[in-house]
């Protein structure tokens, strides 16, 4: 029998241990033998394991884990809801059948170096239900035993900021456009009186 308990230790504090337990007869006498050992270390370990888990899948970011097939290893909720994909159907696919050719094809120049060990950020395209996203990609190479065995992606949801750029630089492009072509002179001021901007009607 095994059973896992926490102990007094001579300084007051409390220990986790493990605790077997056998029975067994002896002369006819019913006795118990019991071991313990201290496995704090390991309840630590796993209360840490069981803090990176949820912050992996409460993460705003999508989150995933590549082998060095780039097949899916780990995953996270938000990358699962974005692709709008069940987790189970994406989990040992490899990153070219899950995102589809036109994506891949924007980000496998990038994956391939991240392949070869090295760290990287890179910006890709991809059409999420009905709607164009945008993501910023943050690769890094993940080792075990000092042997790389894939790579760790972090992709942020740039859309809303990429079509703000979008949007302002459309703008300033008509307003550049309108003052080079209106027949009303326009002209700007500094705050000290001087001429900072005339357009073009204002020259003649």
């Amino acid at each position: 029998m095994k059973l896992e308990t926490q102990h007094r230790h001579h300084d007051g504090h409390l220990i986790d241990v493990e605790i077997h337990c056998r029975f067994f007869e002896n002369d006819g006498e019913e006795l118990v033998f019991a071991s313990s050992r201290d496995i704090s270390k390991r309840k630590i370990a796993e209360a840490k394991l069981r803090r990176y888990q949820r912050l992996v899948e409460h993460s705003g970011d999508m989150l995933v884990m590549l082998d060095m097939a780039q097949c899916h290893q780990i995953i996270n909720p938000a990358y699962a809801e974005i692709l709008g994909m069940a987790p189970d159907a994406i989990t040992g696919k490899t990153l070219a059948s899950v995102l589809g050719d036109m994506p891949y094809r924007q980000i496998s120049p990038y994956i391939e170096v991240a392949l070869q060990g090295e760290a990287l950020d890179f910006v890709f395209s991809r059409q999420c239900a009905a709607a164009n996203r945008t993501f910023k990609a943050t690769s890094r190479p993940y080792f075990e035993d000092q042997i790389q065995t894939g790579i760790a992606l972090t992709l942020h949801d740039i859309s809303a900021l990429t079509e703000a750029q979008n949007s302002a630089k459309n703008e300033a492009e008509m307003a550049k456009r309108y003052l080079a072509t209106t027949q009303t002179m326009m002209v700007a001021l500094d705050p000290d009186g001087n001429v900072s901007m005339i357009n073009d009607a204002g020259c003649r």
